[in-house]
């Protein structure tokens, strides 16, 4: 596109309805539409974050998990190597 010059018509980048755009980089059709995606994008990322930090966490918890049940074989073979 040209620069400087209105697209005929576009799609709202948040509900898909048709609109008439007032400036060349207008991707919404109304500010409701514009403050909606707004919401979904930091809701999105709140989300992805919560996910990396149960990762983190499950990652941690795996860890100790092993060695929790390595300390427990190891002691089991140590006590029956005695007898």
């Amino acid at each position: 596109m040209p620069s400087g010059r209105m697209r005929a018509d576009a799609s709202c980048e948040h509900c898909g309805g048709p609109f008439q755009p007032t400036r060349p980089w207008s991707r919404f059709c109304s500010p409701e539409c514009r403050k909606a995606a707004y919401r979904e994008r930091r809701r999105q990322e709140a989300v992805e974050r919560l996910e990396a930090r149960v990762r983190a966490a499950m990652g941690r918890i795996e860890e100790r998990v092993r060695a929790v049940v390595r300390e427990e074989l190891e002691a089991a073979l140590d006590d029956s190597g005695g007898e």
